[in-house]
């Protein structure tokens, strides 16, 4: 690794609880952080001030995830609602539509355009518009035991949409959408537990075990197994690759944050700030100009903080 790493620009600690989902929204001259918790809320955070501007109660189980959409903010819990809320003044919500779902787990749904992507009971797959109708599902093959889904990831490429799919089995599934068609590769014997994908041909894998794993989706068919990559401790709950491609970010069961080189896959850097396991690590996609930074990173767990990063910018 190289010199050591510095502090986080600002470190957010309140009364939250712990978080599951973050979400970063900048535009409209808003810089705004929102932290969905265990015991069911959101946290609306200012990056501006670094003050807390409002918490909006989604109900009673846990909010696993938190996202904005076409100028609607979906929430997802652990019970198996998905809500999707308006926005008025002054960051209030108020509830539209709720979209219950026949699974139950702690796998996110995702976005894809102009519908939400979701776990179902008996790993399956929806694909819902944003009134809960179903308009795609597949079921995929039953006669093969990959366990529950763990995690699922929209991708756009090359004008085509695809869905990654992760099974508890460890094989990855690639539905493309409006088809038939899924491409599976079994990739680890650990289970999986997250995704990222560079929007290309690349993506990389965090498990439960002491491995990233490196895929490569090609030809918009063809899945095959990369290197792999060890860590110290076990447990990966999420990975996340920077805008550029340039680096990627595994968030660990350890607290800690390891950053990678995508081109090499070397650690660059590890950092310690987190006291339980991570939950949940994202980047903007845009400048954050209060804080001047181009990429900035922001890590949340089950400590209950939240922390800003600006790393080999």
């Amino acid at each position: 690794m190289g010199k050591t790493p510095p502090d986080p620009l600002y470190t957010i600690k309140s009364n939250m609880a712990s978080i599951h989902s973050i979400l970063l929204r900048i535009a409209d001259n808003k810089e705004l952080i929102y932290a969905s918790t265990e015991n069911g809320k959101v946290h609306i955070w200012n990056l501006k001030t670094c003050r807390e501007i409002n918490i909006i109660n989604i109900g009673s189980q846990p909010c696993l995830s938190v996202n904005y959409f076409n100028s609607n903010f979906i929430t997802q819990e652990k019970c198996g609602n998905i809500k999707i809320w308006s926005e008025v003044e002054n960051s209030c919500w108020i509830l539209q539509v709720i979209v219950p779902l026949t699974y139950v787990g702690f796998c996110k749904f995702c976005l894809g355009p102009d519908s939400i992507i979701c776990p179902e009971e008996n790993s399956a797959v929806t694909i819902r518009s944003l009134k809960g109708d179903i308009l795609e599902k597949n079921s995929f093959d039953k006669t093969k035991n990959n366990g529950n889904i763990m995690f699922l990831k929209y991708e756009n490429i090359l004008s085509e949409d695809f869905i990654f799919i992760l099974f508890e089995s460890g094989t990855l599934k690639v539905w493309k959408r409006g088809s038939a068609e899924v491409s599976e590769l079994k990739l680890t014997d650990d289970c999986p537990m997250a995704l990222d994908f560079d929007g290309q041909s690349r993506g990389i894998i965090g498990t439960s075990g002491s491995n990233l794993i490196e895929f490569y989706f090609i030809d918009k068919a063809k899945l095959s197994a990369g290197k792999s990559v060890p860590i110290t401790n076990p447990g990966v709950s999420c990975v996340k690759i920077r805008p550029d491609k340039r680096i990627f970010i595994a968030g660990c069961w350890d607290g800690r944050l390891r950053f990678f080189s995508m081109k090499t896959l070397k650690l660059l850097a590890v950092l310690d700030q987190h006291q339980s396991c991570i939950q949940d690590v994202v980047f903007s996609i845009s400048p954050v100009t209060s804080l001047k930074c181009k990429y900035l990173c922001v890590a949340g767990g089950q400590d209950k903080k939240i922390t800003l990063w600006n790393l080999f910018d």
